[in-house]
């Protein structure tokens, strides 16, 4: 026959050990692949894109901004994107609120217009390349203080440089070229002279092209709008040979399509119990406190008064 105490102890200690087990499990915010669309009226749109099929799910409108030629990427959680066109129609730098698609002005870019954003965290800038359309074969690499905007040339790269990326942990500097009817072309970018160095051809063509960098797989993607010859569809890059391999199309997308892409990494393990979970809690905490009891040594009196009933019971 079960001793009732010792199935008692046997349930308190499951129970503890479920408290145990929901104390210790964790969920971590999964990274994600940001897509931001090209439109010539606002409002634009974000995406979240699936790495795995390609396939663009609307997040949140942007409302009274437009997007254009855009680039993005984050810093610290945060989207920021260069090249957007709102009220006066100037080209600004902004943050956007992924939730509702409301932006914050940090800067007019100082007039630049900018292709492509990259995020390096070594030094805490933003990186583009100034595409002006009234000098010819003037392509400055520059940098973006993300506090205030200040832009601050580093020299002319002489390529059309349309997407940026940059891989963090090896810090190099991606880059994709390309114009309507030309090759898009792979090149990196050295931070500090701006010297171009071309991998290969991805064999692909269009200049609405977006480069974001996973730094968790070692991917990196690259998006084309609708100006291409595999128009709105994700792509993952060969670093060494510049190949592109088609994932898939991003489905209905707004305006020119998406050109700005940013790899928004996870924000980490933080412990958070399921709803359905609160249950096991009460349970769990029933369980310890009962083993805790069961278990504790008992006192010299406690143990006199023991020893006495049982003598009297054998008796």
């Amino acid at each position: 026959m079960t001793n009732p105490l010792t199935a008692w102890r046997r349930a308190s200690l499951l129970g503890a050990l479920a408290l145990l087990s929901l104390l210790g499990s964790s969920r971590s915010a999964s990274a994600e692949l940001i897509g931001v669309a090209s439109r010539f009226t606002a409002p634009s749109a974000i995406y979240s894109i699936d790495p795995a099929t390609g396939v663009a799910t609307l997040l949140t409108n942007t409302p009274g901004t437009a997007p254009y030629l855009t680039g993005a990427d984050f810093r610290q959680g945060i989207l920021y994107a260069s090249d957007v066109t709102w009220a006066d129609g100037i080209c600004v730098f902004v943050t956007y609120d992924l939730a509702t698609g409301a932006f914050v002005q940090i800067s007019d870019q100082a007039g630049f217009e900018l292709d492509g954003l990259a995020y390096r965290q070594g030094n805490d800038l933003f990186y583009s390349v100034s595409n002006s359309s009234n000098f010819e074969n003037v392509h400055e690499l520059v940098t973006i203080d993300p506090g205030t905007g200040a832009v601050s040339n580093i020299a002319n790269t002489l390529t059309f440089v349309r997407g940026l990326a940059f891989d963090q942990a090896s810090d190099i500097l991606y880059g994709v070229t390309g114009e309507t009817a030309t090759s898009i072309n792979l090149v990196t970018i050295d931070p500090s002279t701006g010297a171009v160095t071309t991998i290969g051809a991805t064999g692909q063509f269009g200049r609405r092209a977006g480069l974001a960098f996973d730094e968790d797989n070692r991917i990196l993607y690259m998006n084309l709008g609708v100006d291409a010859s595999t128009p709105n569809s994700l792509f993952r890059i060969n670093t060494a040979t510049g190949a592109a391999t088609l994932v898939g199309g991003n489905g209905a997308v707004v305006g020119e399509g998406i050109d700005g892409v940013a790899w928004r990494p996870g924000i980490g393990a933080v412990s958070v119990p399921e709803p359905s979970s609160f249950a096991l809690t009460g349970l769990g905490m029933l369980g310890l406190v009962a083993w805790l009891r069961r278990t504790k040594k008992p006192s010299g009196q406690a143990a006199a008064r023991r020893t006495a009933r049982r003598r009297g019971r054998s008796g």
